[in-house]
């Protein structure tokens, strides 16, 4: 019986073929990650996620998440505060600088897999989102006059990206403005 429970485990937890943490790939967004890269001014469009590293992605550009888990120290105070945990992010935004305002999003082949969130919203009602789609790479089309922008699966360093220059190309169209920002643990907004 115990032999028969755990090639069970193993067969049921693979989730399909090839299923490891790294093959996550792109995750459309349907409404699960509104506002998880903290940043209001951008609708996030696709998103990977390897916790504790997230990578949103929007049509203005990237932005990298670094989460950590950490006790919440209010409650050195008061140890009937609620949570115990909290989490604080580090976080860097990469924002295509004069880009195309018409940029098209292109997925790629879809994985075998798809996600399921659980949702609360603002009053405290829960709901799920299922079978959301995830792909093996995204190509932004065009962010600058004939030039691409891929991000692919990488089986070594998680995600890669290229960026392609098409004939009529001018590689000093590109320009990227790195931001930095971390969540302040006090009131847990984001501080930059």
């Amino acid at each position: 019986l115990t032999l028969s429970i755990f090639i069970a485990m193993m067969t049921f937890g693979q989730k399909g073929d090839n299923w490891n943490y790294d093959n996550r790939g792109f995750i459309e967004n349907e409404g699960q990650f509104v506002n998880r890269d903290w940043n209001s001014n951008r609708t996030t469009e696709f998103a990977y996620i390897k916790n504790p590293f997230n990578i949103f992605f929007s049509k203005k550009g990237v932005t990298y998440r670094f989460d950590k888990i950490i006790k919440n120290p209010k409650r050195k105070e008061d140890k009937n505060i609620r949570p115990q945990r909290i989490n604080i992010s580090e976080l860097v935004g990469v924002e295509w600088v004069e880009s195309n305002s018409e940029v098209e999003i292109i997925k790629g082949d879809p994985l075998n897999h798809t996600f399921t969130y659980a949702m609360v919203d603002e009053a405290g009602a829960t709901s799920d989102i299922s079978g959301v789609k995830a792909y093996d790479k995204i190509t932004y089309k065009n962010v600058y006059d004939n030039i691409d922008i891929e991000y692919k699966l990488h089986p070594d360093a998680g995600v890669k990206y290229n960026v392609t220059l098409h004939p009529g190309a001018n590689p000093n169209d590109i320009k990227f403005k790195y931001t930095g920002a971390h969540t302040n643990v006090k009131n847990e907004s984001v501080e930059i």
